[in-house]
Parts: structure tokens; C-alpha cells; sequence
């Protein structure tokens, strides 16, 4: 046994010892010195394989190089990151959420998105930054940091984990100085390149967008000599904004004519360079100049997005075309047919809209009875100066709504009869017609029984109840601060038993819910109704915040010029 034992120690220290070299973080002592590196004079003559290899990673590399890491997505101005697709009643800032890059392993779900402001354009105005904040705020990305010229060791740090980069526009020759790769090594633009090549998300705004391309230029002295500057080369061509009194044909002979594209995007309009190479104009054509070598002049070219639903809708009407009688094969007409939604798929397609749809509730005409009944009493609350009370009524209105609120399929058949027939066009004759027309227009119309068209001036009665009882506490302070000063100027003492009273009450932010209550009815309505803008304005004034105050009063007067 002793024996046996003894052979076996070799055995198990070689098992332990490779163990302990296989374990990532064990670093063992050398038992030889390290090698020195060969020169090239020493390396062994290349073979066939060697060469064969290297041509296929040269092949894989090349490949590389043609398609984009990430996405880049190109805006003429910030109007894009704010406007609502009225297709899928989304904002269109969605479409770079689904752009950002997704994450994998372990921690994927627990690691959030970052995101990096540039704005060396604008000298770093704070104005831009709060614009590209809440912008993304509505897509849930929350950790957002300004790169300021010249950046701290924790910006830096934050642009290398950043997962959205925004560069903003400004004046040209401030973006060459800032960001420009002439006239040396640029940290910023470095670490942006390199945040693209593994996958971030760019996203360049007005005069910017040519720094993502081959070149890019600014303008000096009064007859606008145009002075180009190498771009950072992550896009195959040019992008500028159309400008007015500003020509982008003739920019393409000062740029050197030959092998020059430059695609010009308008305004509210966007460019995106998706992942499979291929260039989507957003919300708008884009006009592509390009130089013709065998003409020498300038040629222009349109480019248009394709149409939502061309891939179902021209095949559905060959298929129709040659359902009557037109079709030669019928093996095309099946293939045809096949992109159609079966009958299942249009009624859960029909489901999912109505389900997110926020104008798709209904009331009953009891329903709307009762919620209005709570709103008359908040209402005569509200006018006696009961803050308190009237907001009550209006929460216990706001409960019955969302309680008595139906989707449209969800209706019994007699509600949906009886709302339909207040569209009807009837013919009054008899005296008895006559009194039944009456009840009907006291009832309204089918549109008014919408639980959104209760929503909303229920939300604005909200919205002023706690303004007025914002304006109330602030009284009541006033006066108890009045009654202490006169106490303390008399020398009468405070009993401690009125100090010992009290009462124990929930705290609200009155601003906080008239706030929240002008932008929920701003969002019903589509920002259609003055009185929410005006609500939200006032809301901003007791805020002590009075530009946005001015802003909003604007766009009410916009909506309702003549109400004062």
C-alpha cells in the first residue's frame, strides 16, 4: 500500500498542478526565462496555408468595412426625437430605442443604457443638453452625462460605456477645431469611433452630419469660400442639411466634383444607415447630388422611403386582378394570396390596437351619467372656494370613469345599439318624436360618451382644483405666520396645549398633480386643447418658472386666438 501510495503522488501533484494552470487568475512562476522576440530574419519562410489564411481574413475585414457597426442615424434638427408617428400613435424617438444594442450574458438586464451629449458646436449651451434629455426620457434611458471641451476623466469614462451618442450641430469651424482629426489625435472623436465600431448607436443633428462622412467644410469671409476638412470616414458619403440660400449642387465642385455624393436632407426630416447597408429616408425625400463624370455637371436624384404596406398591398391587388379572370398561373396567384392575414390574424391584429389605443374606451350612457353627477359636485365645490372637497369629487369621478370604462367589443349589444343611434339622422314629425329628439341632444353625441372626451376637462378641473388649493396653503401660512409675529410682538406667551394639538393629514404636492394632470390631457388630446396648455402654463408660473410659462400661453393663443 505504501508503495502504491507513492506512485500515485506524482500522479496527483501533475493533476493539481494542471488544475491550477487551467483556473483563470493563477499566475505561476517561470520555470524558464521568457523568450526574446524573434527578429524578422529568424521567422520561418511563409508557406501556401500561411498565405491562404491571410487572404481570408483579409476577405472578413473587408467585409466588415463595408457594412456599419451600428446604426447611424442622421437628423436635419431635433423636430424628429419630438414627432408622433401618427401610423402607430408612437413617437418616433422609439425607433432608436429599438436601434440601441442589446446586451448579453449575465448581467445583461441589470446593466443600463448610457447615453453622451457633444455639443462642442454650440459652446457647450446647457439649453441643447436639456433638449436631448427629455427626448430620451420618454424611451426610459436616464443616465445621460454633457461631454464638455475639454472633457474631465469621468466624462471620459462615461462616453466609453455610453450606448447613444448625440452630436450636435452649431457652427462649423468650432466643430473642425473640436472635433476635426487634420490636425492631430481628437480624444472625443476617438472614443465616439470607437463606441461605434462596437456597436453604439450615433446620432449626428444639423451641421454635424458631415462630420460622420468622407469630408466636411466651413465657411470663411463674406462670399462663403469654402474650406474642407477630413471627416471621421464612418460613412461612405456627405450628409448636409438643405439650408436656404445655401446650395448643396454647387458645394459639390468646390468639395473636388469627381467621386462627390452629398445627400441633402430637409428640414423635420432624418436619414438612417441601417446595419444591412442600406441608406431609409425618415419622414421625407432626401436629394442626392452626385457628380457625372461623362457630362461634367451636377446630378440630382430623389430618394423615397417605401410606402407602409407596399409588400401586402401590390400583391393583394394582383392577386384581385387576376382573380377576375386576368391570372395565368395559379401557382403565382397562390403565392400571392399568401402574404394576406388570415382571418384569425386581423381579428388579434384588431384586438392589439384597440387594446393600446387610448381613445378606444367607451361609457355607457349610465356610466356617463354617474361620472358626471361626481363632476357637477366637484364643480359647485370648486366655485364656493372648498379646494379640498371639489377635489375629492373629481378623484371619485376619475374612479368611476376608469371603473365604468369598456373597450367597444367588451359593450353588450344593447350599449352599442343605443350609442349608435345618437349619430342617426332622424326625421322629427310627431309631437312624441319631437320630445324624444330633445332627450337625445340632451344626451349628446357618440363621441361624447369617449372615456378620453370625459378625461380630459375632468383631468383640467383637476389641474385648477389644486392650483386653487396651492394658492389656499400658501394664505394659510401667510396668516399663521401673522398671528406668531403679533403674539411675539405682544409678549403673550403660546399655550403648550395648542402646540400639542395637531393633526395628522396627507401631504401633497399640490403643483405636483396639477402638473402631472395638464400633462395627461395634453396627451389625450394631442396637444389640440388650449385650455391644457393654458393649464400647464399656469401651472409653470406658480413654478416661478416663466419661460416655459410664455411658452405655453403661446401655444394656447395658437389654438384659441380670440379667447382672452
Amino acid at each position: 500500500l505504501a508503495q502504491g501510495s507513492c506512485n500515485c503522488a506524482p500522479m496527483a501533484s501533475a493533476i493539481v498542478e494542471d488544475v491550477k494552470r487551467s483556473l483563470p487568475g493563477w499566475s505561476l512562476a517561470r520555470d524558464s526565462p521568457k523568450q526574446k522576440k524573434k527578429q524578422g530574419w529568424e521567422c520561418p519562410a511563409p508557406t501556401v496555408e500561411d498565405w491562404e489564411d491571410y487572404k481570408k481574413w483579409k476577405e472578413e475585414q473587408d467585409r466588415k468595412e463595408e457594412l456599419p457597426a451600428a446604426p447611424q442615424i442622421f437628423l436635419a434638427d431635433t423636430q424628429l426625437l419630438f414627432y408622433r408617428d401618427p401610423d402607430v400613435d408612437l413617437p418616433w424617438v422609439h425607433r432608436i430605442k429599438c436601434e440601441l444594442p442589446r446586451r448579453v450574458g449575465r448581467l445583461s438586464g441589470e446593466l443600463p443604457v448610457k447615453a453622451s451629449y457633444v455639443g462642442f458646436g454650440t459652446d457647450d449651451n446647457p439649453e441643447y443638453y436639456d433638449v436631448f434629455k427629455r427626448a430620451i426620457a420618454t424611451i426610459g434611458v436616464v443616465l445621460c452625462r454633457q461631454i464638455h471641451h475639454p472633457p474631465n476623466r469621468f466624462e471620459i469614462a462615461h462616453l466609453e460605456q455610453s450606448d447613444l451618442i448625440l452630436v450636435g450641430g452649431g457652427d462649423r469651424k468650432r466643430l473642425w477645431e473640436t472635433l476635426g482629426t487634420d490636425l492631430g489625435g481628437n480624444a472625443v472623436a476617438e472614443h465616439i469611433k470607437w463606441r461605434y465600431l462596437q456597436g453604439a448607436v450615433v446620432v449626428a443633428v444639423g451641421a454635424a452630419m458631415s462630420l460622420l462622412g468622407e469630408k466636411s467644410w466651413y465657411s470663411i469671409g463674406e462670399d462663403k469660400h469654402i474650406i474642407p476638412f477630413t471627416g471621421w470616414k464612418i460613412f461612405p458619403h456627405i450628409v448636409a442639411p438643405e439650408q436656404e440660400g445655401f446650395d448643396l449642387e454647387d458645394l459639390v465642385e468646390q468639395l473636388g466634383g469627381a467621386g462627390v455624393v452629398i445627400l441633402g436632407i430637409h428640414q423635420g426630416s432624418g436619414m438612417i444607415f441601417n446595419k444591412d447597408g442600406l441608406v431609409e429616408p425618415v419622414r421625407g425625400m432626401m436629394q442626392e447630388y452626385r457628380w457625372d463624370w461623362r457630362d461634367e455637371k451636377v446630378k440630382q436624384a430623389l430618394l423615397l422611403g417605401p410606402p407602409r404596406s407596399t409588400g401586402l398591398i401590390c400583391p393583394l391587388y394582383a392577386a384581385m386582378k387576376r382573380g377576375e379572370g386576368e391570372a395565368e398561373d395559379d401557382d403565382e396567384s397562390a403565392d400571392v394570396w399568401s402574404y394576406a392575414l388570415t382571418q384569425e390574424e386581423e381579428c388579434e391584429e384588431d384586438t392589439l390596437f384597440e387594446h393600446f389605443d387610448i381613445h378606444s374606451s367607451w361609457l355607457t350612457i349610465q356610466g356617463r351619467e354617474e361620472v358626471e353627477k361626481c363632476k357637477r359636485d366637484g364643480n359647485e365645490a370648486f366655485k364656493v372656494g372648498k379646494a379640498d372637497i371639489a377635489g375629492l369629487k373629481y378623484e371619485q369621478a376619475r374612479v368611476l370613469l376608469k371603473t365604468n370604462a369598456r373597450r367597444w367589443t367588451d359593450l353588450d349589444k344593447e350599449a352599442q345599439e343605443k350609442l349608435n343611434a345618437l349619430d342617426a339622422a332622424k326625421k322629427v314629425r310627431l309631437p312624441s318624436e319631437r320630445r324624444l329628439a330633445d332627450v337625445d341632444q340632451r344626451l349628446g353625441q357618440k363621441t361624447d360618451y369617449r372615456a378620453s372626451s370625459v378625461t380630459i376637462p375632468l383631468l383640467l378641473n383637476i389641474c385648477a382644483c389644486h392650483l386653487l388649493a396651492h394658492e389656499q396653503d400658501i394664505e394659510r401660512r401667510q396668516q399663521t405666520s401673522n398671528k406668531n409675529l403679533v403674539a411675539d410682538s405682544c409678549g403673550t406667551p403660546i399655550q403648550a396645549a395648542a402646540l400639542a394639538e395637531s393633526t395628522m393629514v396627507e401631504v401633497r404636492d399640490n403643483l405636483v398633480v396639477a402638473f402631472r394632470a395638464a400633462n395627461e390631457a395634453l396627451l389625450l388630446s394631442g396637444g389640440c386643447s388650449a385650455k391644457a396648455w393654458y393649464r400647464r402654463g399656469c401651472v409653470f408660473e406658480k413654478m416661478r418658472d416663466p419661460r416655459n410659462a410664455v411658452r405655453d400661453f403661446e401655444e394656447a393663443l395658437l389654438r384659441s386666438p380670440g379667447d382672452k
